[in-house]
C-alpha cells in the first residue's frame, strides 16, 4: 500500500525542467540549474498574485480588467508549464557571439523552443532568494527573472516582446498602455521577482 501511494505521489508530482548544456563550465551550470528551480517557484508564487486587490499586479500590468488578466494567468501557466516539463537548450555564448554583445543578459530567437543563449552577463546577477539583495534586484534583476524573460518570448508559450526595458518605463507603461504590458517580457519578470519576495 505504501508503494502505491508513494508511486502515485510520484506521478502527480511535475518534474522540473532539465537542460542539456553546451559550452557551459561546472559553475555556470549550477547557477543556470537553481536559477531555473528558482524561476519554477517564483512563477508558482507570482500566479496567486493576479488578483484585483493585488498592488504589484497593478504596478506591472495596470488597473484590473479580467479580460487582460487572464491573458497574465495564461502567460505564466505557459511558463511553469515549460519549467514542469520541458527540456531546455542552453548555450553559454562566447563573448560578441549569438548576440551576446553589450549589456545582454540572454536572448532567445522566439520561433526555436526552448533555445536559450546564456550571456557571461547573466553570471553577474544575483539568484533569486531571499530579500537580503533587494536593491541588486531592483537594479539590474535576478538570473531567476531573466529566465522567465527569455521564456516568455517563445512564440508557443506567451509570445511577448521586448515592448520597453527597465524597471521604471515598465512601470510607466502598465499605467500608460496596460495592453503593452501584458504583452511586455520585462513586465513579467518584475512581476514575478516582486511578487516572490513580497510572499517569503
Amino acid at each position: 500500500m505504501r508503494f502505491l501511494i508513494f508511486t502515485a505521489i510520484l506521478f502527480l508530482t511535475a518534474i522540473p525542467a532539465r537542460a542539456e548544456f553546451v559550452n557551459c563550465n561546472p559553475a555556470q551550470i549550477g547557477a543556470i540549474q537553481k536559477a531555473m528551480s528558482n524561476a519554477r517557484n517564483a512563477v508558482s508564487i507570482a500566479t496567486t498574485a493576479v488578483h484585483p486587490e493585488s498592488t504589484i499586479y497593478q504596478r506591472w500590468f495596470g488597473h484590473w480588467d479580467t479580460s487582460r488578466a487572464n491573458d497574465v494567468r495564461r502567460s505564466l501557466a505557459a511558463i511553469k508549464e515549460v519549467l514542469d516539463e520541458s527540456i531546455l537548450r542552453v548555450n553559454c555564448a562566447r563573448p560578441l557571439q549569438d548576440g551576446c554583445s553589450g549589456s545582454v543578459y540572454a536572448n532567445v530567437w522566439p520561433d526555436r523552443p526552448f533555445q536559450i543563449n546564456i550571456c557571461n552577463n547573466f553570471f553577474n546577477l544575483p539568484q533569486l532568494s531571499g530579500d537580503k539583495n533587494r536593491a541588486g534586484f531592483n537594479r539590474v534583476g535576478t538570473m531567476a527573472g531573466t529566465m522567465v524573460h527569455e521564456l516568455s518570448h517563445f512564440d508557443n508559450v506567451a509570445a511577448t516582446d521586448d515592448n520597453i526595458y527597465t524597471r521604471g518605463r515598465s512601470i510607466e507603461m502598465a499605467r500608460e498602455t496596460p495592453g503593452l504590458a501584458v504583452r511586455n517580457a520585462d513586465s513579467y519578470q518584475y512581476f514575478v521577482e516582486d511578487a516572490y519576495l513580497k510572499g517569503l
